[in-house]
């Protein structure tokens, strides 16, 4: 005999649903999904149970009246590609949308991707996952790394997963190291295979692999004018890339460098500055190395560094695509880095003092000042340009960033957006949702306010929605 149930969401919108014996309990949550709108939840017993999506109504003891609960299940990692996204969910399973032939279609391995989903990686056209039994699941372009194949017996004890623009390597947790995709930007290790042993992390540029093995030496393979065979260094601590060059912290403070010598790979004219180096930053095409004394070392592309005055006195380094801004012991703010010849807004130096928080986009900064106002600079879609909601930037306690967008969140718990409306500088669609918010979140792709109640509203690009959208 069939029964009613009641399901509701965390927001109290609720809808009735006839549930026959023999139907299960994932069918149950299709046809709530369906009747509220909602995307794709799990079902909860008023009791906090979880309801498994495989057992049948009539083995579940649910009765007339019920009440369960539809959670929402709320991604925990976006990624993408140039023509595809994929998604984590909260249940360890992926969505992925966008190009098919770029990994927007993963109907080949969906069963593998039903859950056990640890993080998934990109190549400009392809996908990895690795799952939390150290297995790895590859799709979209084969080329790109999309076809794992050939190597798939090697993936196994996978620690982690590293990307050039088109091949993958894995870390395996016993040291050695796993290749594939096109072979001229790295998919092809097996010149240096005997040298990938106990390596303890890799760095890539968009077309080659360095390989930190725990004896402090470096192995590198890939394009030949981003990898190179640097000379015999040792000792090293770290390993850093812009997108065709690398810079090697040693343990003694100094720094050795290689690959194209236009985006970094050249330390030449300020290699005697280059001593008590703590930690080195990139960008796409410059690095700047942060001394012990606080002072600052910048090389690269020539349009970044133009011989500008270079900070003194720094306390953190933020580093985005294009540029670079530091936060000073005196709560002041300095940025460099390139100047783009149009579609860019400045700050002046007066504008950044008494500053509390520096947030960025991929290539826009915005500072929060200690007096609750907000100054930005930078790429004007990217959020660099914040005049329009000025006036709104006022008594702001958070701010945080997509890829391309800021949210600030305001004491008397509204949101005031900007930037890229794609990736959520638009929240037109759900400012009425806006207020009395505790917290603002964001991920690459979209923000998230938090309220006391433990409900959450999301807008940007929303589980494969390229629209700005509400989730309740």
């Amino acid at each position: 005999m069939a029964v009613r149930v009641q399901v509701a969401l965390m927001s109290g919108r609720s809808v009735e649903v006839v549930a026959e014996p023999s139907m299960t309990l994932d069918e149950v949550r299709l046809r709530a999904q369906h009747g509220l709108g909602a995307k794709k939840g799990a079902l909860y017993k008023a009791s906090g149970e979880l309801l498994p999506g495989a057992t049948r109504v009539s083995q579940a003891c649910l009765q007339d009246g019920d009440a369960l609960l539809l959670q929402i299940l709320r991604p925990i990692q976006h990624v993408r590609n140039f023509a595809a996204e994929a998604e984590i969910q909260s249940d360890g399973s992926v969505v992925t949308w966008g190009e098919a032939a770029c990994g927007g279609d993963s109907t080949a391995v969906q069963r593998q991707l039903k859950k056990n989903v640890q993080h998934v990686y990109a190549t400009s056209a392809a996908f990895a996952a690795l799952l939390f039994d150290g297995s790895v699941v590859a799709w979209g372009n084969g080329r790109a790394g999309g076809d794992s194949s050939q190597v798939q017996y090697q993936l196994k004890n996978v620690q982690q997963i590293f990307a050039t623009n088109s091949a993958f390597a894995a870390l395996r947790h016993d040291g050695s190291v796993v290749t594939w995709g096109q072979s001229q930007v790295g998919g092809d290790s097996s010149a240096v295979q005997p040298e990938l042993k106990n390596v303890q992390t890799v760095c890539a540029t968009t077309s080659a692999f360095a390989a930190l093995r725990g004896d402090g030496s470096v192995v590198t393979w890939g394009s030949e004018a981003s990898a190179g065979r640097p000379s015999k260094i040792t000792n090293v601590k770290s390993v850093h890339a812009t997108s065709s060059a690398y810079a090697a912290l040693l343990r003694n403070g100094s720094v050795a460098t290689w690959g194209n010598p236009q985006l970094g790979g050249c330390s030449r004219a300020v290699q005697k500055k280059l001593k008590n180096v703590q930690q080195i930053h990139a960008t796409r095409s410059s690095f700047a190395a942060l001394l012990d004394d606080g002072s600052v070392v910048t090389w690269g592309d020539d349009t970044e560094t133009d011989s500008q005055q270079q900070p003194q006195h720094v306390q953190r380094i933020y580093a985005n695509s294009t540029a670079f801004a530091a936060l000073l012991t005196d709560g002041s703010a300095a940025t460099w880095g390139c100047r783009l010849k149009y579609n860019e807004a400045f700050v002046s130096p007066d504008q950044l003092n008494n500053v509390q928080q520096i947030a960025m986009t991929d290539s826009a900064f915005a500072a929060l000042r200690q007096d609750g106002s907000v100054v930005t600079w930078g790429r004007k879609d990217c959020g660099g340009d914040s005049h329009a909601v000025e006036s709104m930037l006022r008594s702001v306690k958070q701010i945080c960033a997509t890829f391309s967008a800021f949210a600030a969140l305001r004491h008397d718990g509204s949101v005031v957006t900007w930037g890229d409306c794609a990736y959520g500088g638009s929240s037109c669609s759900v400012q009425e949702k806006l207020k009395g918010v505790g917290e603002i979140r964001s991920t690459p792709l979209s923000f998230e306010a938090h309220f006391a109640d433990g409900t959450c509203v999301r807008w940007g690009r929303v589980s494969g929605s390229r629209k700005r959208c509400r989730e309740e």
